[in-house]
C-alpha cells in the first residue's frame, strides 16, 4: 500500500488508478492475496503519512546543517495556463561536509549519508492575490520559521528579474542573486531579435530574423497540427 502512494505521488498519478481494470489485473497476477487500497483510504490516509514522514526527514536534514550551517533558497512564481492559478515555490539549498557512508537520500531507504550538495522542495501554494512583494513575502516567511531551525544561517535567495520578488527578498533579509538561467534567456532573446514588442526601432537585420522566425514557427505548426 505504502509503494502504491509513493508511486501515485512520484509519478503524478490520479487516485483512482487503483480502481482501473489494468492495474487491478496486474496486482491481482503478480500478489493474489493482496487488495489494493480504496482511493479513499489513499487521500485520507496513506498519501499524508507519507508527507509527514517526508517532511520529518527533510526537517531532520536540515538540522544537521550545524551551527553556523547556511541554507539557500530559490523561489518562483509560474501561472497555469489552463487553469490561469498561480503558484510560489520555495526551494532549500545546502551543502552536507560532515557525512559518511551511503548514497543519495531517500526517505523510504533511509539512506542520505554521503556528503555534498542537497536540496529540497520545502512548500508549493496557490497565490492568486496580487503578486506584490509584501503578499509574496508573506507566504514565504512562514515557511522559512517552520523548515529553518534557529542555528542554522539563511544565505541568499535566487529568483528571477520580477521587482516584486526582488522586493520580497529584501523584505525577508535575504541578499537577493539573480538566477543565471534567466538572464541567459534574456541576452538569448535578446541577441536574436526576440525582445518585447516595445522595442521602437529594430534594425533592418532584425525585422528580417523575426520575419524569417515567424515563417519557422508556422512551418512548425502546420506540421503538428498535420500530426
Amino acid at each position: 500500500t505504502r509503494l502504491i502512494g509513493e508511486m501515485i505521488a512520484l509519478d503524478g498519478q490520479p487516485f483512482s488508478i487503483v480502481e482501473d481494470v489494468g492495474f487491478r489485473r496486474l496486482l491481482q497476477d503478480a500478489y493474489p492475496w493482496y487488495t489494493p487500497p480504496a482511493r479513499t483510504t489513499l487521500s485520507r490516509t496513506v498519501l499524508p503519512s507519507l508527507f509527514r514522514a517526508a517532511r520529518d526527514h527533510v526537517k531532520a536534514q536540515l538540522s544537521r546543517v550545524g551551527t553556523g550551517g547556511t541554507v539557500h533558497f530559490t523561489s518562483d512564481i509560474w501561472t497555469c495556463p489552463q487553469s490561469q492559478h498561480a503558484y510560489l515555490s520555495l526551494t532549500a539549498h545546502w551543502w552536507r561536509c560532515d557525512e559518511v557512508g551511503g548514497g543519495e537520500s531517500s526517505v523510504r531507504q533511509g539512506q542520505g549519508h554521503q556528503a555534498g550538495y542537497r536540496q529540497a522542495l520545502l512548500h508549493v501554494e496557490v497565490l492568486d492575490e496580487a503578486h506584490m512583494a509584501d503578499n509574496i513575502a508573506t507566504a514565504i516567511q512562514p515557511q522559512l520559521e517552520a523548515w529553518v531551525g534557529r542555528d542554522v544561517t539563511m544565505g541568499c535567495m535566487v529568483t528571477d528579474g520580477g521587482a516584486n520578488i526582488r522586493a520580497a527578498a529584501r523584505t525577508l533579509g535575504l541578499q537577493r542573486i539573480p538566477c543565471a538561467a534567466h538572464v541567459l534567456h534574456l541576452v538569448v532573446k535578446g541577441a536574436l531579435g526576440l525582445t518585447s514588442k516595445e522595442d521602437v526601432s529594430p534594425d533592418a537585420e532584425t525585422c528580417e530574423f523575426r520575419c524569417l522566425m515567424q515563417k519557422c514557427q508556422f512551418i512548425m505548426s502546420h506540421f503538428c497540427h498535420s500530426v
